[in-house]
């Protein structure tokens, strides 16, 4: 994908790990998470946007389930350092870190987190979600289940953040 680009999903499940790092990129699946699924094959995270310093990339990911990454850093299943972030109407399931963030990880970012559900993820710490280091989260209408942790946070764990949850 280049710059600027909405790339559109069909159905089916795709063995990837993305790199969206440094792009202004829209993922949107055309069907929904319940048939389109990025499975990142416990073969390390499954979608990286690692923007150091610029708060200037966005990226959207909307109607997928997001899966199996594996990572002994921050972040197995989606992974956001800078940037601005939304995700909408995803699943975000079975991920493992051994630090931080099993299913997300956030640091210097901005996210809009809308009509997701986070189930069966975990870490060391933020099982569920890691949203740390003058990050700005809104999370509205999502279901954050059955996520575990080591350490603190099984659903969700914060330092130095401000996160603000709707039902």
């Amino acid at each position: 994908a280049n710059n600027g680009d909405s790339v559109f999903v069909g159905p089916g499940t795709y063995t990837e790990n993305l790199d969206l790092s440094e792009k202004n990129v829209s993922l949107i699946s055309t069907d929904g998470p319940e048939v389109t699924f990025i499975d990142g094959g416990q073969n390390g995270r499954v979608v990286t946007l690692d923007n150091p310093g610029n708060n200037d990339i966005y990226n959207r990911i909307s109607g997928f389930t997001i899966k199996n990454g594996s990572w002994n850093g921050a972040g197995a299943g989606i992974y956001a350092y800078y940037g601005n972030l939304e995700l909408v109407n995803n699943i975000i399931k079975d991920n493992s870190s051994d630090d931080v963030g099993g299913g997300f990880s956030i640091e210097y970012g901005y996210a809009n987190i809308f009509n997701c559900l986070f189930r069966n993820n975990n870490a060391n710490h933020g099982g569920g979600l890691a949203i740390r280091a003058d990050s700005q989260v809104d999370i509205v209408e999502s279901v954050i289940e059955n996520n575990s942790a080591f350490g603190e946070g099984g659903g969700i764990f914060t330092d130095n953040a401000n996160v603000n949850i709707v039902e």
